[in-house]
């Protein structure tokens, strides 16, 4: 039986970098890099969802400053709508959270497009950063 489901991500960009964390083992997609979100809440919003997700996987207070649509992913036995949202960081001290992440690190777009990932994540890295050479 096939369903969907409805994540957020909180793509999070300070100084040129962008924030990403690594799946701690035991999970789907473990020891691969990914942006921090999270599966939404019913009746929750993607963007209240980033902003959860994101205080929730890495200690930061964020605020979205704008949304990049969606893409749709699939997984057997199940579709995954990933919601892209971009977060300004308010406050806080990135860290851990959640026994989901393994660590986290700022990174450049080239940095990026180096770092194991879930393959969903090369069309995120398309829209977020720019054509270079």
């Amino acid at each position: 039986m096939a369903g969907t489901i409805d994540v957020a991500l909180g793509l999070v960009q300070e100084n040129g970098l962008w924030l990403v964390s690594r799946r701690a083992p035991g999970r789907v997609f473990d020891g691969l890099w990914e942006f921090p979100g999270g599966k939404m809440h019913d009746g929750e919003s993607a963007e209240q969802a980033a902003i959860r997700e994101v205080r929730e996987e890495t200690g930061l207070r964020v605020e979205p400053i704008g949304g990049l649509g969606s893409l749709i992913t699939t997984q057997p036995e199940l579709s995954v709508k990933l919601h892209l949202i971009l977060c300004r960081r308010l406050d806080g001290t990135v860290s851990p959270c959640d026994d989901s992440v393994l660590e986290l690190k700022w990174v450049t777009c080239e940095e990026l497009t180096d770092l194991p990932m879930p393959p969903a994540n090369s069309e995120i890295i398309a829209k977020i950063c720019p054509i270079t050479g």
